[in-house]
Parts: structure tokens; C-alpha cells; sequence
């Protein structure tokens, strides 16, 4: 089934005066909060959390492979354009607070330095179109491995057509393998091979972790809502 483009809001904000730490964080959390889930497919905040045992409301709940696919993938689009958003509040939020509170700050979000330098590369890759959002890919940490490449590096890659929505990160790295000479061809090639799939688990990884802290931070802040209304 074809998939269409991610659309990905590559707006900035001009620099301003300092803003106060809880002020960007606010930003932050908005933008996971809300974030679609299985749980809450049409996304926003409620002051209920949802049921534990209805994956799906009923009249929405998939029947097919492809109502699954169909509401999956939806959910992953979705995902993935909100994660951009967040690389591009950390560069604003890194521009406009005072020396030393970026850092402070990042230690108080749901997801590690690492992660947060890797998501801001994305955002700045898309928004001064060193990627075009209309070919990004779909995953922001395929967009970041994109991005961390070099300018010859890159054209290589756009004319083998592997600067598009659907690429997948074992393309990538297949790419990447391919021009540092561990192409199958050598004797070091078996260790290349497993150190592409070493990195390849780690990006994987870092990238569901990124997605599972977001989710307990949605959910921590629906019980916290609910509590207080109770």
C-alpha cells in the first residue's frame, strides 16, 4: 500500500529574550501530551484515562489486515511528525534560555541528552532542507542518520533513491556499509555486518525508548489529571 509523504510543520520561531525554564518545558510536554496512541487514537488529553481492557472504542475497532495497517499506520505518521516538533522546541528552547538551563532542563524530560541531540539533527536537517520535508522519511531516526552523513555522501544517497518517506534504516545502513567498503566483498566484511547491526538494534531502541518515555509521560499526566478531579 502506498504511503504519503509525512507532512512535517518546518516553522521556526525567531529568537527572543531568555525564556523562563518552566515556560519551555511546558512547550515540551504539550508536545507529547495528547500524542495518538492505541489507547487514544484520535489523540488530545481527557480528564479519565482509558480503559484498561478496550484497546479501541467499538466503532472504530479495526476488523481487517487492512483497518489494522490502515490504523496503525496512522497512529505511526502521526507519531513521527510530533517527534519532529519536539527536535525543533528543543533548538528553540536551546536558543532562548540562559547558559547552563538547556541542560538542566533536558534532564527533566521523559527521554535521554542523547536522545534530544538526535531528535534537534532531524528537525534542523528538515528545516533548512539539507533534507526536503516532502521526501523525509517517515522515521526521524532515519532522517537523523541521513543528516549525519556528509554532503557527497548524501547526493550519493538521493541519486540511489534512498531519500524518501518509505526507506527503511536497513537500507541505510546497507548504504553506509556499502561506502566505507564492507560490501560483502572482503574479509572484513562479516564485522561489518555486525557492527551495522549493532547500531542498527541501538537506533532502533533508542527510537522505541523515545516513544515509550512519551507514552508513560501521556499517561502519567492523565492519572495526575484525573486524581485531582476526583
Amino acid at each position: 500500500m502506498a504511503k504519503k509523504p509525512l507532512p512535517i510543520d518546518t516553522g521556526s520561531t525567531p529568537a527572543s529574550t531568555p525564556a523562563p525554564q518552566s515556560d519551555v518545558l511546558s512547550i515540551l510536554r504539550s508536545a507529547t501530551a495528547g500524542m495518538p496512541s492505541l489507547t487514544n487514537p484520535q489523540g488530545g488529553t481527557s480528564a479519565v484515562p482509558a480503559p484498561s481492557v478496550e484497546i479501541l472504542p467499538p466503532e472504530r475497532q479495526p476488523e481487517s489486515v487492512d483497518e489494522y495497517v490502515s490504523t496503525i499506520s496512522r497512529l505511526y505518521d502521526e507519531a513521527e511528525k510530533r517527534f519532529v516538533q519536539i527536535g525543533r522546541h528543543l533548538i528553540e528552547a536551546k536558543a532562548r534560555l540562559q547558559h547552563g538551563e538547556w541542560s538542566k532542563m533536558v534532564a527533566l524530560l521523559p527521554f535521554s541528552h542523547r536522545t534530544a541531540t538526535m531528535l534537534m539533527s532531524a528537525a534542523r536537517a528538515i528545516a533548512n532542507r539539507t533534507i526536503a520535508p516532502e521526501r523525509a522519511p517517515r522515521s526521524w531516526a532515519n532522517v537523523y542518520l541521513l543528516a549525519s552523513m556528509s554532503d557527497e555522501e548524501r547526493k550519493l544517497a538521493e541519486e540511489r533513491n534512498l531519500i524518501r518517506p518509505d526507506v527503511t534504516r536497513r537500507e541505510i545502513l546497507a548504504f553506509r556499509r556499502q561506502l566505507t567498503g564492507g560490501d560483502g566483498q572482503g574479509g572484513d566484511a562479516p564485522v561489518t555486518e555486525a557492527l551495522d547491526a549493532v547500531a542498527e538494534e541501538i537506533a532502533r531502541l533508542l527510537e522505541e525508548k523515545a516513544r515509550i518515555e512519551a507514552r508513560l509521560a501521556e499517561l502519567q499526566g492523565l492519572r495526575v489529571a484525573g486524581a485531582a478531579d476526583a
